[in-house]
């Protein structure tokens, strides 16, 4: 992992390769590389293929941080506490977690262009479970504005059409001791 803010990239660390090969096992992929042949002349599914794994980085460059903050928006718990120290000044409020689980799914696509003209459109599906364990919320004036991480177990899965491209299983994931949220997370008082 680098030094900058970790993303899904670091929870599923891949090479195109594979995710190639088996998206080459789609079946919608194969009709979609004849498609393709027709209106572009000769293209076969595994540089289709192999174009779409291209893409999975961009993809995947969703912040761990902002699927935490995705979560945490909507708890009613953390809302009722982050109510009771809005007018807490400047000095950050520390908040110790439980042990959670935070299930966040993700549907990017890819467009299909034949000569700049879009013929479809690959739809995936991203799904990834992180447990955090001894967490600890800093908050100030209402707002999340870190969290110091304690550790992460991180599970997950990125497929296209029922074809799993990418996995991994549970397993301990290396999160910064820190992630700061820049402007603060509000958490809604409408959950």
């Amino acid at each position: 992992m680098t030094d900058t803010a970790p993303t899904l990239n670091d929870v599923f660390s891949h090479d195109g390769e594979s995710a190639s090969s088996r998206l080459c096992d789609s079946d919608r992929l194969a009709v979609l590389a004849h498609t393709v042949s027709r209106e572009a002349g000769d293209h076969h599914p595994e540089a289709l293929a192999k174009a779409a794994a291209e893409k999975l980085p961009a993809l995947l460059d969703v912040p761990i941080g902002t699927v935490l903050a995705r979560a945490w928006s909507s708890s009613r718990l953390l809302a009722d506490f982050l109510k009771s120290i809005r007018e807490s000044g400047d000095e950050p409020v520390r908040l110790p977690l439980r042990e959670h689980t935070i299930a966040s799914s993700h549907h990017p696509s890819v467009e299909v262009l034949v000569n700049e003209k879009v013929i479809d459109r690959l739809d995936f599906e991203i799904t990834v479970s992180l447990t955090l364990k001894g967490a600890v919320l800093e908050a100030r004036r209402g707002r999340i504005n870190a969290v110091h991480t304690g550790e992460c177990i991180a599970a997950g899965e990125v497929a296209f059409e029922g074809v799993t491209l990418l996995k991994r299983e549970s397993g301990p994931f290396e999160l910064p001791g820190t992630i700061e949220f820049e402007g603060g997370v509000e958490v809604r008082s409408d959950v």
